[in-house]
């Protein structure tokens, strides 16, 4: 079974040149940038789309939400659902039934996390430029990452 999935993230960060940015290689750049920007701060919050194709099943299953991290810690709010982490063990909060489960945070090499995302992108996933967009007075990239 084939699973195509395209994690796209939005940062709103001002970097000069890079602002223009338009090829595959300017995506990659941009993103070393952010990585290399936000592993500086204490705490980060951003936007975040998932999509999910398998052709195979038919699905074709389109969410969006917020991330909040801060370490290995993180937080994410997503259609329905509320997924805590603090490294160790992930508990995700199902809204409509009220249903939590509980699971240990899985460290095998094909596991993922919002930060095993940002650093090892460019070793797991290939990046492309989508398009640029503003938000209030903020510039924003939109970068498509799929796996490779």
């Amino acid at each position: 079974m084939k699973y195509f999935i395209k994690s796209v993230i939005f940062f709103g960060f001002l970097f000069g040149g890079i602002l223009n940015a338009q090829s595959d290689k300017k995506a990659e750049e941009l993103l070393e940038s952010v990585v290399n920007k936000t592993a500086s701060y204490k705490n980060l919050r951003a936007e975040l789309a998932y999509t999910m194709v398998n052709h195979e099943m038919d699905i074709d299953e389109k969410k969006s939400g917020i991330i909040y991290l801060k370490g290995d810690s993180y937080r994410i709010e997503m259609e329905g659902q509320i997924i805590i982490s603090d490294g160790k063990t992930i508990w995700t909060f199902i809204v409509d039934s009220d249903e939590v489960m509980v699971s240990n945070v899985d460290e095998s090499d094909e596991s993922i996390s919002p930060n095993k995302i940002l650093t090892t992108y460019n070793e797991d996933y290939k990046a492309k430029f989508d398009s640029d967009s503003k938000y209030k007075n903020s510039d924003l990239k939109l970068i498509n990452l799929k796996p490779n």
